[in-house]
């Protein structure tokens, strides 16, 4: 992501990572700059779904309705 050329990429890499939350507790990390969004899930695997269903519902759920991790 931060070697990804694009409008805005020098914002998005030096901003920190900043923690996201599910009910008050940490799900992982993210950074948003410029219309990109970058995110992970803590302690999930390459099947997140799978591995950690809530958060990844929440993470969508928030996409989708265009709400801030």
């Amino acid at each position: 992501m931060l070697a990804l050329e694009r409008s805005g990429h020098v914002e998005f890499n030096t901003l920190p990572l900043r923690e996201w939350t599910v009910d008050g507790k940490r799900a992982g990390k993210t950074r948003v700059a410029k219309g990109l969004t970058f995110a992970t899930v803590d302690a999930a695997g390459h099947l997140v779904l799978y591995d950690k269903p809530k958060k990844s519902l929440e993470m969508v759920n928030r996409w989708i309705a265009r709400h801030a991790l």
